[in-house]
């Protein structure tokens, strides 16, 4: 290797450092809220049937819809926007305009939520009676809405610390209080979306005070017309990830008693704890990618990040297959062990989102995000059909495996278009990882029969030894130009390997 290879290499790991460096901050961020939430769960299962978390989840899901539709796709536009932008003061209009256009939005959805909760609950819940906990739910996801802007532009300036603390602190203190109104006050259902409310109300607070001298809200017209037009075409987008994400829980309903209904929201929730990982990515690789735009090294770095990417998430996407049953039981109530099937299928879909989002710099590059619906519309399709053909047949089981399905396609589908489109975002090194996602794949369907078949140990043992196969042949696959920098760069490694 001549030193401007080597130098090089040097350069492109150092960069893919500082995205994982980011993406490990965001993520430990996510994961510190997501282990206060586990936590409680003990507590929460104790005091809360299934069925009354079959209407937290139904909740969930609702927020989800609120997003979609009334975001306006301004968590999307709002980095596109920000990042045409080089002078300060544009930016700050960019932030300014989108929260003015999410507090509109936010009053209409709050409106319209109070005028039609009792139709609201006909649909989301079959029934009448959950009026009040369908307004409580609205305002809290209001409050969420007006502070997404304020938060994207803690992620742009890369203050990651601001950006943790804030999200964390409104979680916990959602977290604690959730605990004082279910368990201590008694107040079931009612009190989880209590607490729900109070956490956005500390994440909105404190937003507004440390922001108070440097945003503002504002009405840029030119600045406005640029936000609605990159992001109201992603509204049909943000629907069909809905029906990606949410449409077994809802369709769940029609096929079992709403007692599985709740079982599966835990299995669904803990393997989506993945998605706290796959979410700190995103939130690092976002900006990362945007800011190569142009530039000629792009599809080497890209190429590592892919490679790295499936390396790492892969191997914790298979530790969920490994522990999910021992968690499972160990955090919950006896009546919620066979949510353990449910957690390991849910992170493969986490970790398709994630792998998904790596296949999309060209897109962004050419302007060409309309093909983002037209991709998820698809893969929500699939998933719609799949939920009918396997929910009957294999109960919460099948809406879990549609799910991931769905995940899959959108993967399948994104690959394919970045062909079609000629948008060569990678490098060749990129062709390895492809027989890295095959290996994964016959890992997954070995640990599932390991699990179901096998005691708790031995499906661990199984497991574990899988998972050293896993990461022997992962650095294999990685080129020898990479690997010798890589171990050149650990200086633990140079000290094993110096002559002694």
């Amino acid at each position: 290797m001549d030193s401007s290879q080597a130098h090089e290499i040097k350069q492109m790991i150092e960069k893919l450092t500082n995205l994982g460096r980011r993406s490990l901050l965001y993520s430990v961020g996510n994961g510190f809220n997501k282990l206060v939430a586990i936590i409680a769960l003990p507590f929460l299962t104790s005091y809360l049937s299934p069925a009354e978390f079959a209407i937290i989840v139904t909740l969930t899901v609702m927020g989800v819809v609120y997003r979609s539709l009334f975001g306006l796709g301004v968590g999307v536009s709002t980095g596109i926007v920000y990042y045409q932008q080089d002078d300060v003061r544009r930016r700050q209009d960019t932030i300014g305009t989108a929260i003015l256009i999410q507090l509109c939005s936010a009053v209409v959805m709050t409106v319209v939520a109070i005028a039609v909760s009792n139709h609201i609950s006909e649909i989301a819940f079959l029934g009448r009676g959950y009026d009040l906990l369908i307004i409580l739910y609205t305002i809290s996801v209001s409050l969420q809405l007006i502070a997404q802007p304020h938060l994207l532009e803690l992620q742009y300036r890369e203050r990651v610390s601001i950006f943790v603390g804030l999200t964390s602190s409104g979680a916990v203190v959602g977290i604690v209080a959730t605990l004082i109104l279910v368990v201590w006050a008694g107040r079931g259902v009612r009190g989880w979306v209590e607490g729900d409310l109070i956490g956005s109300i500390v994440t909105i607070t404190g937003v507004a005070i440390l922001n108070r001298h440097t945003l503002a809200i504002r009405f840029v017209p030119d600045v406005a017309r640029s936000l609605l037009r990159l992001g109201l075409p992603l509204i049909p987008s943000a629907v069909f990830l809905f029906i990606i994400q949410y449409s077994g829980t809802y369709m769940l309903q029609w096929f079992v008693d709403r007692g599985d209904v709740g079982i599966y929201g835990i299995g669904y929730n803990l393997g989506m704890a993945l998605g706290l990982a796959t979410a700190g990515f995103s939130s690092a690789w976002f900006p990362f990618f945007q800011s190569y735009m142009g530039k000629k090294e792009s599809a080497r770095v890209f190429s590592g990040v892919l490679h790295s990417y499936v390396l790492i998430f892969g191997l914790v996407c298979l530790l969920f297959f490994i522990f999910a049953k021992p968690v499972v039981h160990l955090l919950t109530d006896e009546r919620y062990h066979e949510a353990y099937k449910i957690v390991g299928i849910a992170a493969v879909g986490q970790f398709c989102f994630g792998l998904w989002s790596i296949l999309l710099p060209g897109m962004y590059f050419a302007k060409e995000t309309h093909y983002v619906s037209l991709i998820q519309g698809i893969s929500a399709g699939i998933v719609i059909i799949s939920n009918l053909i396997l929910i009957p047949w294999f109960g919460i089981q099948g809406a879990v495996v549609a799910f991931s399905v769905g995940c899959i396609a959108m993967v399948m589908l994104q690959w394919v278009l970045n062909w079609v489109r000629n948008y060569k975002i990678f490098d060749d090194e990129s062709r390895r990882v492809r027989y890295l996602i095959i290996m994964l794949a016959v890992i997954i369907m070995l640990q599932i029969f390991a699990s179901a078949n096998l005691s708790m140990w031995g499906g661990i043992v199984v497991g574990l030894t899988t998972i050293s196969a896993y990461v022997w042949v992962g650095w294999s696959l990685l080129s020898g130009q990479a690997r010798a920098e890589i171990t050149n760069w650990v200086p633990a490694w140079n000290r094993s390997q110096a002559p002694r």
